[in-house]
């Protein structure tokens, strides 16, 4: 370890899942990375939604007590020959759940679990693009997306609808995708959709068949589940396919068996926690391309330093506000 290093760091933490009111800042001992890992200095980290969920006690596999946080971005400050010095970032089903994750001043990450951050991305930027990236990614390729498809997105506003529109349109789909009033349709989500379906205004199914000529959609990406799963499925067309990613409130839904099996569709299941720090960081190599150059783009909705971080969590949990980056 550098000598000029600090012994110790902040670092949120819970030791009881509750509400973000059992969260608080801790100084903790300065983590060691092993042979095969390098310690972070985290310069952004994000906040998902399931960092929320994992305090409130709904992931099963997280261990007490814990440091939350998934995404990162930061500058290598120990670690193999090579590596130190380095502009990394990364995401992990597994940080902030059964190891200590992002939200801290320094993390501990696999060397294989992070890729070099481009120039053309700033800190919160990359921080920003873990999750919602690597589970639009995932969910389109399990899907078979090609050129010239047409792709339906269910809950297009939110940080992973904004992902899967961007990449289906950058893969050469067209693509149309779902806003609960013209203020949710912000500029940064319309460059990415090929038509807009306002549900304040719009049946959805009606709305689909009406843009697509009554054929329907190849892939339905629905990241809200529970009452929009059968309108989605409605929407497909013969051989379509859809993909969840997602199920809040409503965790049971009902299809019509026999129009499933007739219409050949596909039924298809994304949880990005199953997926490991090396797998993840290889789909983010994947993805620089489109940012280095504007194909992509990620979204920063605000900063706030770590102390601020339980608000911050209060209001992802209340409101679903948009995309908090902590900047430790």
């Amino acid at each position: 370890m550098n000598a000029n290093l600090p012994e110790s760091m902040r670092a949120l933490r819970f030791h009881r899942t509750g509400g973000p009111e059992v969260l608080q800042l801790e100084t903790l001992p300065l983590p060691r990375p092993r042979h095969d890992e390098v310690l972070v200095e985290v310069h952004a980290a994000a906040i998902n939604p399931s960092d929320v969920k994992n305090v409130a006690g709904s992931m099963e596999k997280t261990t007490l007590p814990r440091t939350p946080g998934r995404d990162f971005a930061g500058r290598v400050v120990a670690g193999p020959e090579g590596w130190v010095g380095a502009e990394v970032f990364g995401t992990s089903g597994e940080l902030g759940f059964v190891r200590d994750g992002a939200h801290a001043e320094y993390v501990v990450a696999r060397v294989d679990g992070v890729r070099r951050k481009p120039a053309a991305l700033s800190m919160a930027e990359a921080a920003s693009i873990g999750v919602p990236y690597v589970t639009a990614w995932e969910g389109l390729r399990l899907a078979g997306l090609q050129a010239g498809d047409t792709v339906l997105v269910v809950g297009g506003t939110g940080a992973v609808g904004r992902a899967t529109a961007q990449l289906a349109r950058w893969s050469g789909a067209r693509v149309l995708a779902t806003a609960q009033g013209a203020r949710a349709a912000d500029e940064s989500f319309r460059r990415a959709v090929d038509r807009v379906i306002d549900l304040e205004h719009e049946e959805l199914v009606a709305a689909v068949k009406d843009a697509t000529g009554g054929r329907g959609v190849d892939i339905v990406c629905n990241m809200v589940g529970g009452p929009t799963f059968a309108p989605g499925v409605a929407s497909l067309a013969i051989g379509g396919r859809l993909v969840v990613v997602a199920s809040t409130p409503e965790t049971e839904v009902r299809f019509d068996l026999r129009a499933f099996y007739r219409r050949q569709l596909q039924f298809l299941g994304v949880d990005s926690l199953k997926m490991s720090e090396a797998a993840a960081a290889h789909i983010l190599g994947r993805l620089m391309p489109g940012f280095v150059s504007g194909a992509l783009w990620a979204t920063v909705g605000r900063t706030v330093p770590l102390k601020d971080a339980v608000e911050a969590y209060r209001d992802v949990q209340q409101r679903g506000a948009g995309k908090y980056v902590l900047l430790p």
